[in-house]
């Protein structure tokens, strides 16, 4: 009946679905309005309707954002091998940032590394079943007692070398800031790319050093042990060992 009628009306085919003009406006349209009235600039509630906003974006940094948590680990153990430095202060939060340094223990600092061709993180050219030893321009000494100790000791160990003049530059300046060892200084990185141990400067004996911290890191001179994760806190201060 409803259908005929407004055909009638019309005078020929009925609009399908019929339209309907709403004579007030509807629920979901008054609490735009609304919103909008009170995210106004001029209206006297935007101001506390903007910092309560801001207050539960900040609130949910530490459910989606705590990048800290994943991979801010740091470790104590005998396959790590601390220097005379000493772990630097914490000063940004921890669940949301991972520290930036190459103190052993530490994650390896993300940095991009590459050339005109492209990029690649230093978690990219670093390798996820073997050591790497990291070191600069200057550290061809390094190169050399990297492949003297993996012979001796049967293991694989690669060698990455980053400054200007290689296929691995610094493009943007990311490991100059963060690597914390001079060029011709050196990083042993682990499998799991946390450091196990640096060379701030040059050394005398490059393969008895190197061939010493490998055996101390691998317990080749005694019973293995593993590593004590640091519990990470909240605020930004040195994390205490789990026990």
């Amino acid at each position: 009946m409803v259908t005929k009628k407004l055909a009638d009306e019309s005078g020929g085919s009925p609009p399908w679905p019929p339209k309907h003009e709403p004579t007030t406006p509807s629920r979901t349209k008054g609490r735009q309005q609304a919103q909008h009235q009170t995210t106004t600039r001029n209206h006297p509630h935007a101001p506390s309707t903007h910092a309560c906003a801001h207050a539960r974006k900040d609130g949910k940094d530490h459910e989606l954002n705590g990048l800290g948590t994943e991979v801010g680990q740091f470790y104590e153990s005998t396959a790590v091998v601390s220097d005379e430095v000493g772990r630097p202060e914490i000063t940004e939060d921890p669940q949301l940032h991972p520290q930036k340094s190459t103190y052993p223990g530490l994650r390896l600092p993300h940095a991009w590394i590459g050339n005109t061709y492209g990029v690649k993180s230093t978690h990219d050219l670093t390798s996820g079943s073997r050591f790497t030893l990291i070191t600069g321009i200057n550290g061809g000494a390094w190169e050399r007692a990297a492949q003297e100790v993996s012979d001796k000791l049967g293991i694989s160990l690669d060698v990455l070398v980053i400054g200007a003049g290689t296929e691995n530059q610094d493009t943007y300046g990311d490991w100059f800031r963060q690597r914390e060892i001079d060029e011709d200084g050196a990083l042993l990185v682990r499998p799991d790319k946390h450091i196990a141990w640096r060379s701030l400067h040059d050394v005398n004996d490059h393969s008895g050093k190197l061939e010493e911290v490998l055996r101390r890191v691998l317990s080749r001179n005694e019973s293995p042990k593993t590593d004590t994760p640091v519990e990470t806190t909240t605020q930004a201060e040195p994390a205490v060992a789990l026990r």
